[in-house]
């Protein structure tokens, strides 16, 4: 056989094998739909059961390198966006932390580290500016947590860096807007992940299975055409059935008596 004739033959196996996935797909369109909204209504159940919502509170910081506001050069802009990574660092530092702690410990138990990981900070790229989000399961505390860093982070910087400052951009406002779960896109991601899923499954088990339904499954298989084809019986007697006997004899046997058997 020619490679172009190889070629030939591959091309058409694997058009036969998109097909055969389209139409195992439309055909089971209805199963893989209804698979998707089941795993869809889990997830919902599931993130409304074991998911507590998160509330989130941001500011913004603006870094500066100096004092005099007349006198700021380009070497002034590029050692405060330098500094705004060191700040940023300080503001997770456990003397900020302390403040905040004792602002809020009167009605919070916080610890440092339960803390740590509910605020985010992040610097702005080539940018003098740090943004701060506080995320927790109470949008008021969200709100106290941030006016605390807000009031104690510049004076905690200072002493510590002993060069520039920081100064809040905007103040926290406070938001009972839930940040998170997204159970819409929750939902929509386990719509289509479910749909995914079962239809792997048809796949996988449709391809797994050796069963002959055709005789182009005859053909697709061996390679060789197909020379003769019993044709299926139809319209045979209720009350009439073909058994086969422990001695490989094939009898023609009336239900209904059970000695008028007759044999080849």
């Amino acid at each position: 056989m020619s490679e172009k004739n190889r070629q030939v033959e591959y091309d058409e196996e694997n058009f036969f094998s998109i097909l055969t996935v389209l139409k195992l797909a439309l055909n089971k369109f209805n199963l893989i739909i209804i698979s998707g909204v089941i795993t869809a209504l889990a997830v919902c159940l599931f993130v409304m059961i074991f998911v507590s919502p998160t509330y989130e509170c941001r500011t913004t910081f603006y870094v500066y390198n100096t004092s005099d506001s007349s006198s700021i050069n380009n070497s002034d802009v590029q050692a405060a966006k330098n500094l705004a990574v060191t700040y940023a660092k300080i503001l997770k530092n456990n003397a900020v932390l302390d403040a905040v702690i004792k602002d809020i410990n009167d009605t919070h138990g916080y610890t440092r580290k339960e803390l740590r990981n509910t605020i985010i900070v992040s610097t702005v790229t080539d940018s003098q500016l740090i943004e701060i989000a506080v995320q927790t399961n109470n949008p008021d505390l969200s709100y106290e947590i941030a006016n605390s860093v807000v009031k104690n982070a510049p004076k905690e910087i200072l002493r510590i860096a002993k060069v520039g400052s920081v100064e809040a951009v905007n103040q926290p406002e406070f938001s009972d807007k839930k940040t998170s779960p997204k159970t819409f896109y929750d939902m929509l991601i386990g719509f289509i992940a479910g749909m995914i899923i079962s239809f792997g499954i048809l796949c996988l088990k449709f391809f797994s299975d050796a069963t002959i339904f055709s005789s182009e499954d005859v053909e697709r298989l061996v390679g060789k055409p197909v020379l003769g084809q019993i044709p299926e019986i139809k319209n045979v007697q209720k009350n009439k059935m073909w058994t086969l006997k422990k001695a490989g004899v094939i009898s023609y046997e009336d239900k209904n008596e059970k000695s008028g058997s007759f044999s080849e």
